[in-house]
């Protein structure tokens, strides 16, 4: 809460500045002294005002627009502080440049300690006022500036939603170049999104490079509804949103970058063409990117997008040729299941292979699966009743114990004449989940091992198109074709399962089988047994002589 000090001082600034054209005030009700919190870091701020001044140059009749927001903090002009506690401050300008609003500022706060006894705030509107434009043209910050007259006073609507904010004592304004004034929704929003990628919060509308003044803070609203507020603002032309947490039914914004990374699933890809990050490759290379970029949210720009729906006809026209050509090749052989999935392949075998490689690599193999006679005959009469559908290839991740019921039982609706319960949820309706054939990535998320199931799917009004994926309403309009499996996910090491319940074996040296060792160890053992032979001969010898010798002296001694 304000103190009487600071009470007087605030009355008198109004007492000075009401009438004044060049100077428009947002102040706290000086009567009551009530506080207003500030909401930014600065710790102990009780009461925040804001000023708007017109600086003129009086022969060049140059008007500088400046806006003032200051905090102060309880100890300021109080006689129980202890130490000096000067007012916080920012400074903002449409009009100047940064070297300029550096130089006031140091000059501000070179008045805050050489005046620190005086009221700062009054202190500080007087200098700008009188002193300020002087100062830039001493230093030749004036000279190259290019500035428009406009009247100075409070925002009246916010720069990126235009809502009104005359009633908005929260709103924010951007740092140092940037004008624009934000309500307080939208400087929350895109301070949110900006913390979220680990930047700097700036100004959200496009072209501006802005920071927020740090009192700007996310207030961590849901993502759902951030995004929905994007969407209506010029916002939206900096962000893209993820694909895959969009095919997952959520709505994450991605700032847009060189490449763009998702704070929620950590998925790296292009931000033009939301297609996996593609270095050194032009978006339109490829058809699937081309794809992308039509269903790209928000919007690209109005070039980009008329440039993609051209390539996009061309596009259109090429699946219709393979669709009419594999609807040809089904007319008289509408019954037999092996020659439409061998004419299925036929035909889809690049794509569907171009597809597997980006999660598995080159090294993958690919095998028939065995398909139940009902699943066969109900697929086949559905071709039947549209003969002019297209037939699409497909992916589908599961967990690799459920194979066998598949193959003969078929994909199953949850729910539909089966037991069969959710169990990855089911965000765009229930049925068959499916991802493109240029998205395996999708499906690779539901694998537990790198095996995945490769799919014909029937285009019928039971399909609904989600993104990248494909959910297929009906039982007997989808089928799996192929098993595609490798050792491991691309990118990734294969690994090697240890042995289990391996025999423990004794160690075993063999002989050695050099001539030369054979040679060595033969003349050491005749060396050997030669020494033997010769101490048994040496000691029956010397223990001869030692008794001849014993019987000389004793016979020597007896004669004696």
């Amino acid at each position: 809460m304000a103190n009487q000090s600071q009470v007087a001082e605030l009355q008198a600034i109004v007492a000075l500045y009401q009438e004044d054209e060049e100077v428009t005030l947002l102040l706290p009700d000086c009567a009551s002294a009530a506080p207003q919190s500030s909401g930014s870091d600065h710790d102990g701020q009780q009461v925040r005002l804001e000023t708007w001044m017109s600086l003129k140059s009086g022969e060049q009749n140059r008007v500088i627009d400046l806006q003032l927001r200051i905090w102060l903090p309880s100890g300021y002009l109080s006689e129980e502080a202890s130490e000096h506690c000067p007012p916080c401050f920012e400074l903002a300008s449409g009009c100047l440049s940064k070297d300029a609003l550096c130089l006031l500022r140091e000059e501000l706060e070179r008045l805050s300690f050489e005046d620190a006894d005086f009221p700062m705030v009054l202190t500080w509107l007087e200098w700008l006022r009188s002193e300020a434009v002087t100062l830039l043209d001493a230093q030749g910050l004036l000279e190259h500036e290019v500035r428009q007259a406009r009247p100075c006073s409070r925002p009246e609507a916010c720069a990126n939603c235009a809502v009104s904010i005359a009633k908005d004592a929260t709103f924010c304004m951007c740092r140092g170049e940037c004008p624009h004034a934000l309500c307080s929704k939208c400087g929350s929003m895109a301070a949110q999104v900006y913390e979220a990628a680990g930047l700097t919060p700036q100004c959200p509308l496009p072209q501006c490079q802005g920071e927020l003044l740090e009192g700007v803070s996310s207030t961590c609203e849901l993502w759902s509804e951030v995004s929905n507020r994007i969407l209506g603002t010029p916002f939206k032309d900096k962000i893209v949103f993820c694909p895959k947490c969009e095919d997952r039914g959520m709505d994450h914004p991605i700032l847009m970058q060189d490449r763009c990374a998702c704070f929620n699933c950590w998925w790296l890809f292009c931000g033009i063409c939301r297609s996996p990050w593609h270095p050194g490759e032009s978006c339109f290379e490829d058809e699937s990117r081309v794809m992308r970029m039509t269903k790209r949210r928000p919007p690209l720009s109005q070039e980009l997008a008329e440039k993609a729906a051209m390539t996009m006809d061309n596009i259109a026209a090429s699946t219709r040729k393979k669709a009419e050509e594999l609807a040809d090749m089904l007319k008289e052989r509408s019954d037999d299941f092996a020659w439409m999935r061998q004419s299925f392949l036929g035909i889809h075998q690049s794509s569907i292979e171009w597809g597997l490689g980006a999660v598995f690599g080159p090294d993958f193999d690919r095998r028939t699966v065995p398909v139940g006679s009902n699943v066969i005959t109900q697929f086949m009469n559905s071709i039947q009743e549209m003969p002019l559908a297209e037939i699409r290839p497909a992916f589908h991740g599961t967990n690799i114990a459920n194979y066998d019921s598949i193959y003969q039982r078929g994909l199953l609706v949850p729910g539909q004449g089966n037991e069969l319960t959710i169990v990855h949820g089911a965000v765009h309706g229930s049925g068959v989940y499916t991802a493109n054939v240029d998205a395996a990535w999708l499906s690779k998320g539901f694998c537990t091992a790198p095996s995945m199931l490769v799919c014909a799917v029937i285009q019928s009004d039971a399909i609904l198109h989600v993104g990248d994926a494909m959910v297929v309403g009906k039982a007997e309009h989808v089928v799996p074709l192929f098993e595609a499996h490798a050792r491991c996910w691309k990118g990734e090491v294969p690994h090697v399962a240890p042995a289990v319940n391996r025999p423990v074996t004794q160690p075993h040296f063999a002989a050695p089988r050099s001539t030369a060792a054979q040679a060595h160890a033969a003349l050491q053992q005749k060396s050997a047994t030669a020494k033997a032979n010769a101490k048994e001969k040496i000691e029956p010898e010397a223990l001869s002589k030692s008794s001849k010798f014993k019987q000389k002296m004793a016979a020597r001694a007896a004669r004696r």
